[in-house]
């Protein structure tokens, strides 16, 4: 029972404590939505959209999930990617990724942190081939060819530069094999 008359105004305090009551629980559910339908994302179609041009990038993985905005957890994943230059691939039998989501918007993948298990990376120039660069003495030496590609050459010529391309930083990854 409240000692207010019953048509008197409620108090200044008891309303900004129901307003942030409300607050709190509207933040709360737009959390736990949003972290439903990433997740949901990661498990269905996230490795189609990430690898929508396949003769770029490509991205795979047996599962990836996450539990706060930022850092995603994964199992098996495998990034392989080509330029005009390099051929390069990322294998991580398992890790932690935490990356700015707000980088993401100017076309910039910032991986402040980065922890994973059984990693393995290769990575190749693309040249004419020659005795040297075939897939097969790369493969004795101890690199196979990259998942997914050909072996090509390299343009003659560098293509014109694409105006804003995306930017990669790693920042305090710590790799055990």
């Amino acid at each position: 029972m409240s000692d207010a008359p019953a048509g008197a105004p409620r108090s200044e305090s008891s309303l900004l404590r129901r307003w942030g009551r409300r607050l709190l629980v509207a933040i709360v559910l737009l959390g736990g939505m949003w972290l439903i339908g990433l997740n949901l994302w990661l498990a269905t179609s996230a490795p189609s959209v990430l690898s929508r041009r396949p003769d770029k990038l490509q991205v795979h993985y047996d599962r990836a999930w996450s539990v706060r905005p930022g850092r995603v957890h994964v199992r098996g994943l495998r990034l392989s990617a080509q330029t005009w230059r390099n051929q390069w691939q990322l294998e991580l039998g398992s890790g932690v990724l935490d990356i700015s989501l707000l980088s993401l918007l100017d076309r910039h993948f910032d991986l402040r942190l980065g922890r994973g298990d059984d990693v393995s990376f290769r990575l190749r120039r693309r040249g004419e081939p020659d005795e040297s660069t075939s897939p097969e003495r790369l493969a004795e030496e101890g690199l196979p060819a990259l998942v997914d590609y050909e072996w090509t050459s390299a343009l003659a010529e560098r293509p014109p530069p694409r105006p804003h391309r995306w930017r990669i930083t790693l920042r305090n990854v710590d790799l055990q094999d």
